[in-house]
């Protein structure tokens, strides 16, 4: 081989070789043979100097790169590229925000745990989304420009001269003001939580509110129709309230006149109140008991039929009456009692004896006996009550 020839080819060689080298490097400087792990993120913005490279961090420490940036029509989708040593690490509900390294850096994306991590890592191809940009410089002068158009310079200056003038001079009295401010907030601070449980208390009553509104609306309406009624009838209501007003001054006329009779009669009526009072419990029994006797002797008495319906049974006697043993006696307190009215069961049958002797309590006689008065006395007994009054 020519020497010419041989040397040719071994430039050609290094040239290669050397292409490869820088090529590599290349590669090795974009990490095209570091495996990632791709996941999403959704902004409403990227940013002026969000390019494909710039770091992905977890507290600081890099975890992947941001491999593509691609505008959507709500925003931007980022892709991370994510160390798989790294993404086990990260739980699934991490939180993002795009923020720069320096006020006119390039933006990185800034990886934070929430206050409950998940036990869950972070999937590939997982869609995260954050609100959060930082803002830039660029905005805030785009911003400070529009209001410069928009507000009059002269105008400006003289409402940035008057608020000089306001407050020239006062600085303690506003910063007593704001250290009063303070001192309210902390103590409406403390009691936030008082004032959210109100307002979530406050939700129901409005929602009520809202359910009678219609009522209260109706309710309004039909008041202008009886305010109405009033003014066409104002003279009736004028001649009313002047004759409660002249009966109003003979009641006091009346009342002034007898107080003292009022008074004794109201102390007289203390006693007997008292006692309603104390017996009001059996009252009501005791006239249910007249209503359900009414239901028993309506059909003995032929109810609406002039007939009389009767059904009489032999019953067992019982001692008659002997003086002084049945003379009446009223020495016990027995308090109110229903005695089993307004309906008596059939195992209250014979309904005991009320007892109004203190320590005597006999029962009903239920033998059968032959009775001990003859019939006789009975029809003559005036008769011989007036001869024994006359002997008297």
């Amino acid at each position: 081989m020519p020497r010419t020839v041989k040397v040719r080819v071994v430039g050609l060689v290094m040239v290669v070789v050397m292409a490869g080298l820088f090529g590599l490097a290349a590669a090795f400087y974009a990490q095209v043979f570091v495996i990632r792990v791709p996941v999403t993120l959704q902004v409403d913005r990227s940013g002026l100097v969000m390019d494909a490279g710039n770091t992905v961090t977890l507290r600081g420490v890099q975890v992947g790169t941001i491999t593509d940036v691609e505008a959507t029509d709500g925003g931007a989708r980022l892709t991370l590229g994510l160390d798989p040593d790294e993404i086990d690490r990260i739980p699934a509900n991490v939180l993002a925000k795009i923020e720069p390294s320096t006020i006119f850096g390039a933006k990185n994306v800034s990886l934070s745990l929430p206050d409950a991590p998940s036990a869950t890592p972070l999937a590939r191809g997982a869609v995260l989304d954050t609100r959060q940009v930082t803002v830039e410089v660029n905005t805030v002068f785009d911003n400070l420009a529009t209001v410069l158009r928009t507000v009059d310079p002269a105008k400006l200056n003289a409402t940035l001269g008057e608020l000089a003038h306001a407050l020239g001079g006062r600085g303690d009295r506003i910063a007593q003001l704001a250290g009063a401010a303070d001192g309210y907030l902390g103590k409406l601070n403390d009691k936030l939580p008082v004032l959210q449980e109100d307002l979530r208390r406050l939700s129901p009553v409005t929602q009520t509110f809202a359910d009678i509104s219609p009522d209260v609306l109706r309710i309004l309406d039909n008041t202008t129709v009886t305010g109405a009624t009033l003014v066409d009838q104002a003279d009736q209501l004028d001649a009313f309230l002047m004759d409660v007003s002249v009966l109003a001054g003979n009641a006091q006329t009346v009342l002034a006149e007898n107080r003292e009779n009022l008074a004794t009669s109201l102390d007289l009526l203390r006693s007997p109140a008292a006692l309603l009072h104390r017996y009001d419990p059996m009252l009501t029994c005791f006239i249910e008991g007249l209503d359900e006797s009414r239901k028993v002797l309506e059909p003995a008495i032929g109810g609406d039929s002039p007939e009389l319906r009767l059904n009489t049974t032999i019953s067992i006697g019982q001692d008659p009456y002997t003086n002084p043993r049945d003379l009446p006696k009223i020495n016990v307190d027995n308090g109110p009692g229903c005695y089993g009215l307004p309906q008596v069961d059939e195992s209250e049958r014979p309904i005991k004896r009320v007892p109004t002797d203190v320590q005597v309590d006999r029962e009903n006689s239920n033998r059968v006996q032959l009775g001990r008065q003859s019939f006789a006395p009975l029809l003559t007994a005036p008769l011989g009550n007036a001869a024994r009054e006359e002997q008297r």
